[in-house]
């Protein structure tokens, strides 16, 4: 009888868990087991040591020496605590693959590495319910592994083999090169040239953003001017939004001025559609005093008008759905992270109409019917031009071509709270409407300039006639 492995997400404790199902050809479950790898954190003297658990909650002792240390020695990795969370996390998935298939870290061959990268693209080959991750996550997740192996000498040739392999990119930002480099070969690659390669991706456009606007505040759509207006004149991300909470508006001073500051930042509270892009991921709530943490907040500026919308939509919009949902209380409750506001009670701002935290699934089921309505194409089937992200997109291309005074790209780049300007450049290329609209304007002068040169004078003519 051939057994087949069913892999399902799930949530524990606010962390993710798998669920193995050992199934029959016919989808009979035979047996079914939770694989539950934890990342823990312990403070000692000042120093954040990340504990990772296996499923028998065993210390792999490997993975602290990696995550803790810079050898075998004492020397404390000096590495930010952010970047060790990336790296836990990592691990924390590696290790979880390996116990749901029962492979030996130690003899992993081509086919087991394939089948990692096939499970961290979620694909129906590894028979799994889970997280789709991009190929430049993969491949960072790669270079983790990679270097894991290396610290202890753990053999795999699948990992480390290399091959010259040809790349397209494009130069100046706008013209089509081609180079070849060295790579590893099990590596994922990116996806054939385009004109989308040096294009900005899709956006919304100001008269978009009026139309989409519109139509939700003539429906009194309130949890949808909010997002939408956190988006697109904030560049909020949807899964900053989501996990933003009552606490994280809140008005402050800066040499007597006073002002009004929205705070980003991650909760143990939150589900992962509620997560905070390049910040700290706190396993546990003994960090949200650390340095580290307090350090990694980011504050965005915003105007008084926003502040106040805000107030009011918690006490018009978030605090009747409550009312109606009092048993739902405990599930939209958020960590209490500034003590010093001295506040009773937290809880997120954006809720269904159930009395449930609002889902990214949920908001852009809605937001695509108001695409429909304003007649803005969807890309249906596609997630690469998600909906709600053109909102940010299109507050980047605001700075960037339809304010007057244009941002310079290190601006943007600090309001888009990018870590690399490179992700910023691509705002500065011209759209694809805009190479269509260049190119043809310059085929018809060179037309005109070429019908010029042909065209002889009638003199001329006979002059020539004449010789």
């Amino acid at each position: 009888m051939n057994i087949m492995i069913k892999v399902k997400e799930t949530q524990l404790n606010g962390h993710i868990a798998y669920i193995k199902e050992e199934c029959t050809n016919d989808g009979i479950v035979v047996s079914t087991e939770q694989i539950n790898i934890s990342v823990k954190q312990a403070i000692i003297d000042g120093f954040t040591y990340l504990i990772l658990y296996d499923n028998e909650m065993n210390i792999i002792e490997n993975a602290f020496m990696y995550l803790n240390f810079k050898s075998y020695g004492s020397t404390k990795n000096t590495a930010s605590l952010n970047s060790r969370f990336q790296k836990a996390r990592v691990l924390k998935t590696f290790y979880a693959f390996l116990a749901i298939f029962n492979y030996d870290i130690n003899s992993l061959a081509q086919n087991e590495i394939q089948h990692y990268i096939d499970f961290l693209k979620g694909l129906p080959a590894t028979g799994s319910e889970i997280t789709a991750r991009s190929i430049k996550t993969i491949n960072i997740y790669l270079s983790i592994v990679r270097d894991y192996f290396k610290r202890f000498n753990i053999d795999c040739n699948a990992l480390f083999e290399k091959k010259e392999i040809t790349q397209y990119y494009a130069a100046d930002r706008q013209a089509l090169g081609r180079g070849n480099r060295i790579a590893y070969d099990i590596n994922p690659r990116y996806r054939s040239f385009s004109a989308d390669d040096i294009a900005p991706p899709r956006y919304i456009s100001p008269d978009e953003f009026k139309k989409l606007y519109g139509l939700a505040k003539k429906k009194n759509d309130h949890t949808a001017t909010l997002l939408m207006e956190l988006m697109y004149c904030y560049g909020l991300r949807l899964g900053e939004c989501l996990g933003l909470t009552m606490e994280d508006f809140a008005p402050a001073t800066y040499q007597n001025r006073s002002y009004y500051v929205m705070k980003l930042r991650n909760r143990v509270s939150d589900n992962k559609d509620q997560y905070c892009k390049n910040l700290i991921h706190p396993v546990d709530r003994s960090i949200y005093t650390t340095s580290e943490y307090i350090d990694s907040t980011q504050k965005i500026v915003i105007t008084e008008r926003l502040y106040h919308v805000v107030e009011n939509y918690i006490e018009n919009t978030f605090e009747p759905i409550l009312a109606k949902h009092p048993d739902k209380h405990d599930v939209v409750e958020a960590d209490i992270v500034d003590r010093n506001q001295q506040i009773l009670d937290n809880c997120y701002l954006f809720l269904n109409k159930t009395g449930n935290r609002l889902t990214a699934a949920t908001w852009n089921r809605h937001l695509r019917d108001y695409f429909v309505e304003a007649g803005i194409d969807t890309d249906k089937g596609t997630r690469q031009n998600n909906l709600s992200h053109r909102f940010r997109h299109g507050f980047a291309m605001f700075h960037a071509h339809f304010r007057e005074d244009h941002l310079e790209v290190l601006e943007l780049s600090k309001m888009m709270r990018h870590r690399s300007l490179q992700s910023t450049l691509i705002y500065y290329n011209p759209t694809f409407e805009d190479q269509i609209a260049l190119t043809e304007e310059f085929q018809d002068n060179l037309y005109k300039d070429l019908m010029e040169f042909s065209i002889i004078p009638n003199d001329e003519q006979d002059d020539e006639e004449e010789d």
